[in-house]
């Protein structure tokens, strides 16, 4: 798998793993720039609304995604923090195990 961008040029002179890494790397930057220009643009946006309805239903909309954004990442951490409960009592299987119980269970 070749990793590319429409917008990154190919690297030559250098190893097929280097090159997947080094636009890995620029597409990420792309992607980090993408967003960071995104909201610059919405922040000025933002700064010529003059209308007080307007400004409370964006909070809004922005208070509403943050929290689901939190939510996401405290679910993330206690899935974590249980994984690594259960890997050091040693209540886990192998996924070997768990592959062969699915094929077992969804043969048709």
């Amino acid at each position: 798998m070749v990793l590319s961008h429409p917008e990154i040029e190919p690297v030559r002179g250098i190893s097929r793993i280097e090159k997947r890494s080094k636009n890995l790397i620029i597409f990420v930057k792309a992607k980090i720039m993408s967003i960071s220009s995104e909201k610059a643009e919405i922040i000025k946006r933002f700064e010529q609304i003059n209308h007080v309805s307007l400004i409370q239903a964006i909070k809004n909309l922005l208070d509403f995604g943050l929290s689901k954004q939190m939510q996401k990442n405290k679910a993330l951490e206690e899935s974590i923090d249980k994984g690594l409960i259960e890997s050091k009592e040693g209540t886990v299987r192998r996924h070997k195990e768990v592959m062969a119980e699915l094929r077992e269970c969804y043969k048709a």
